[in-house]
């Protein structure tokens, strides 16, 4: 019996992987005493071969693959960084551009890590060419390397640089940002300061509370 869609189609690998997964999760949890693990243990041996063939079959017949979402074109991120929502010149606006940016250069695995951001994420320096560039100072965790100072994941950082004719410049909104947060926040994303004029950032000095953005955790 192998999983598939609802469509009838076979399903991908990393579908396979998910469901190995949760499975060995539920085997571990404290119903379970967590002593059966699936994965590693020598009495699976034999079980996990299979699952191995079986994983290895898609890919010799060029099916299973991933399918991901199209990438945006340049009309569209013209059109959405020159929209009123990615506004930088409010304390709302100013916020959601930063965060866009930063998907757009470092979201690996997309939104997945942005609450765990530190408030000093990123290091802003100047290249041998005279342009700012952003990196982030640790490596966000993956699912293979889960160890942000693992050097292993050094290649896998990417930076951010300034167009200095660019009114969109993303290190001139991330300073921008930067600057209206409190010195010591607890996070990098944080939530606007209520009873702002909304429409002019440059009025206030701190546009951002020390609360992380974020619906479940505070």
């Amino acid at each position: 019996m192998q999983p598939s869609k609802i469509e009838g189609q076979q399903s991908g690998i990393s579908s396979y992987i998910s469901l190995r997964a949760g499975i060995h999760r539920h085997l571990t949890s404290s119903l379970y005493c967590k002593q059966r693990k699936i994965i590693k243990n020598s009495n699976f041996t034999s079980t996990n071969n299979v699952f191995t063939s079986i994983t290895k079959q898609p890919r010799r017949e060029c099916k299973g693959e991933s399918i991901h979402h199209p990438a945006i074109t340049g009309s569209d991120l013209i059109e959405g960084k020159s929209s009123n929502v990615l506004n930088t010149n409010t304390p709302q606006g100013l916020l959601y551009k930063v965060w866009f940016d930063i998907q757009i250069h470092f979201g690996q695995r997309g939104r997945e890590s942005s609450r765990e951001l530190p408030h000093n994420a990123f290091l802003i320096k100047t290249d041998v060419n005279g342009l700012k560039c952003a990196s982030l100072r640790v490596n966000e965790a993956t699912k293979n390397h889960n160890n942000p100072t693992d050097i292993l994941k050094s290649n896998y950082g990417g930076r951010m640089y300034e167009c200095p004719d660019d009114p969109n410049c993303p290190i001139k909104s991330l300073e921008k940002y930067i600057m209206k947060c409190h010195k010591n926040p607890t996070a990098f994303c944080l939530y606007p300061r209520t009873g702002l004029d909304p429409t002019n950032v440059s009025d206030h000095n701190i546009c951002y509370t020390c609360r992380p953005l974020g619906k479940y955790k505070n």
